[in-house]
């Protein structure tokens, strides 16, 4: 995108499958992070605790001639027992001990950050994301942290779409306790809600806390999958599915009177 010469970037961050506080993008656009013998650091989350220092004076110079936004979705901080590691470590195949050590890792470089940089990343808000690359490009790219969904309703003119509508059909994956925590479907449930809107929400599977939802403005909540089967035969069967499942929920719709 620099060599493209663009002005503004959007960085959209999650699903990384990484968890090492973006500190390989920092070192990939010319940061340095050294150990305690001066050497610089592998890559990787287990090396994160070995960070001593991190040394931006060589970061690319045309970083600071452009405007950079962060889309995230979620607004957990970056350490502890709701941070990166401990809430989204397991999803990556990490074992309790694994995300013990790689936590240690990232508590041990928001304390070089703030010493060498000058901003505590700790406990911001969406920091977490990416595996914590969003802490990164709060403090090393000094961008500015913005909700996607925010973005993203922007960029579609939704409320505008929203004048007139009869229901909004969203979705997602997996539906959770997580859901709310500024992802998509909460940014769609708010905007609908403000408008008077019934929200319909359709999933690949419901999980626990799923049911939070139907207390938080969605009219209804369904699993596309209509018996058990494997994720590759969901997978492959995915549009079927969606169809047949929507077409479920419109019929109920015009029945009740819907348009």
């Amino acid at each position: 995108a620099l060599d493209a010469g663009c002005k503004r970037l959007i960085l959209g961050i999650g699903g990384s499958a990484t968890n090492d506080g973006g500190m390989g993008m920092v070192q990939a656009l010319g940061g340095s992070l050294k150990d305690e013998r001066g050497v610089e650091v592998g890559p990787g989350g287990k090396e994160l605790r070995n960070v001593r220092s991190i040394d931006t004076s060589q970061l690319d110079s045309r970083l600071k001639q452009i405007q950079i936004t962060v889309a995230c979705d979620v607004e957990n901080p970056l350490t502890g027992p709701n941070g990166a590691s401990a809430v989204f470590g397991p999803q990556k195949g990490a074992t309790p001990e694994m995300v013990k050590e790689l936590d240690a890792g990232l508590l041990n470089l928001a304390e070089v950050v703030r010493r060498d940089i000058g901003v505590d990343i700790s406990k911001v808000a969406g920091s977490v994301a990416a595996g914590g690359m969003g802490a990164a490009a709060i403090a090393i790219l000094k961008a500015q942290m913005r909700p996607g969904i925010e973005i993203l309703l922007e960029a579609t003119h939704f409320a505008a779409a929203l004048q007139g509508a009869a229901a909004v059909f969203t979705g997602e994956g997996r539906v959770d306790s997580q859901t709310l925590q500024g992802k998509v479907i909460s940014g769609v449930l708010k905007a609908a809600s403000a408008q008077g809107v019934p929200v319909i929400i359709l999933a690949g599977s419901i999980g626990e806390g799923g049911d939070l939802l139907l207390g938080s403005g969605a009219a209804g909540v369904f699993s596309i999958v209509d018996g058990p089967m494997t994720l590759s035969e969901a997978q492959t069967r995915a549009a079927e599915l969606l169809t047949r499942t929507s077409a479920s929920v419109m019929g109920c719709l015009i029945a009740a009177g819907g348009r």
